[in-house]
């Protein structure tokens, strides 16, 4: 009997712990803080209206009109390729080539950071893609001169055009006054917003609406990390309203989902293009 009843015992605690196992796992998926509207559309919550542009030496104004030309010149084509960055379609490769300083007058240097999609991105540093990278091409042909792309963490792109160690800063960067002091801007190109990224059984925010509601929340949070990009708009968004939050600056924005997803952090806030693809590939990879 003891035999028996030591049996059933071992078999109860068994089930009780596969039970409590399922219990204690946690959806890993992320969602962008948003609301269905009543056409069943779903509309992103954006905290922000930010212009992007590519930053220039103070000191070089020939090159900020040369490059607003071609940005003027060649609306079209740089239309069609923002909107490629957004639908689906297949990216195209851009080969920079190698700095050579005995052609420095030859060469055009970028300064990105290319873990930005679909503005930047790059697996082996030989090649790129995105947004960015493509207008670079485009410039850089339009000019007469070789691309050279230098990938850097975001931090440094504004001190290497500000030092002239790169002729253009193109990182999907927003306009700032705080960047205006270190360097100029050609013209804006694209609009964006910052928006929140939680994980998909978190229901903080389920009952937001507008950009309004999310901040009286984020108001009443206390004891709460935030990660974003380290230098970003997102970053200085937490750090510059929310005294009670903590703002967790990482090199990109993956690996703050990242983190997000182990626990490290309980938001992430990040622009509103990347965050829609970091999402889809971080559910791919879960689901």
């Amino acid at each position: 009997m003891k035999k028996v009843l030591l049996a059933i015992l071992v078999v109860v605690m068994v089930a009780i712990g596969i039970v409590g196992l399922s219990a204690c796992a946690e959806d890993q998926t992320l969602k962008i803080v948003g609301y269905t509207d009543e056409n069943g559309n779903f509309v992103p919550i954006q905290l922000t209206d930010e212009k992007y542009a590519f930053a220039v030496n103070k000191m070089d104004t020939q090159l900020r009109d040369q490059v607003n030309a071609v940005l003027a010149n060649k609306k079209t084509e740089i239309d069609a390729i923002i909107a490629k960055g957004f639908d689906g379609s297949e990216l195209t490769k851009v080969t920079p080539v190698a700095k050579d300083p005995a052609k420095r007058a030859q060469q055009l240097i970028i300064a990105t950071s290319a873990d930005f999609p679909p503005f930047e991105s790059t697996s082996d540093e030989v090649d790129y893609y995105g947004i960015d990278m493509e207008i670079a091409q485009l410039i850089a042909t339009e000019l007469g001169k070789e691309l050279v792309i230098e990938n850097m963490i975001f931090d440094s792109v504004i001190s290497a055009v500000q030092s002239g160690k790169a002729d253009l800063g193109m990182a999907g960067m927003t306009v700032t006054s705080d960047r205006l002091v270190s360097v100029n801007f050609c013209t804006e190109y694209y609009q964006a917003s910052q928006v929140l990224v939680v994980k998909s059984g978190d229901k903080t925010f389920d009952n937001c609406k507008s950009k309004a509601d999310v901040e009286k929340i984020l108001k009443t949070l206390e004891g709460i990390s935030v990660g974003s990009q380290s230098g970003t708009t997102g970053y200085d968004y937490i750090n510059d309203g929310y005294e009670a939050l903590t703002a967790e600056g990482y090199e990109d924005a993956g690996l703050a989902m990242k983190d997000m997803q182990n626990g490290a952090v309980q938001i992430v806030i990040v622009d509103l293009a990347p965050a829609q693809l970091l999402v889809k590939s971080f559910n791919a990879q879960v689901e």
